[in-house]
Formats: structure tokens, sequence, C-alpha cells
């Protein structure tokens, strides 16, 4: 699952600020839930993860659009 998301994210990295934004954002959103997920041994958030990190990815986009605008 997450290889087919991270082919589809490749393209977005590469088209600006924004979309690097998220993809970054969401990726150490999703290593940092995997990790505590890991070293607790709670298994909902291991199932939550993808999921969690794609919304915050979103949101750091978006705060990425609002305040950087177009400049980079």
């Amino acid at each position: 699952m997450l290889g087919a998301f991270g082919y589809l994210a490749t393209g977005e990295v590469m088209s600006g600020s924004p979309f690097t934004a998220s993809v970054a954002v969401g990726g150490l959103m999703m290593l940092a839930l995997l990790h505590i997920a890991d070293s607790r041994d709670v298994q909902w958030i291991r199932e939550w993860a993808l999921g969690t990190a794609m919304i915050v990815g979103l949101f750091a986009g978006v705060l990425t659009q609002v305040t950087l605008g177009g400049l980079w």
C-alpha cells in the first residue's frame, strides 16, 4: 500500500512547494506514527497511520500554499 502511494507521490514532489511540503510532512508523520505503534505495541495506531499522515500532509500543503503562495 505504501509503495502505491509513494509511486503516485513522486510526480507531485516535482510539481512545486505545496506538493513537496505535503509529501514530506505526510511521510514524516507516517514514520513517526509507525515508530510509536511499534515501540508501544499499539495496533490501532498502525491501522490509522496512513490516513492520519495523509490528512496531516494535506493540511501542511494548504498551510504552505497560504503562507508562501507562489514564491517557491
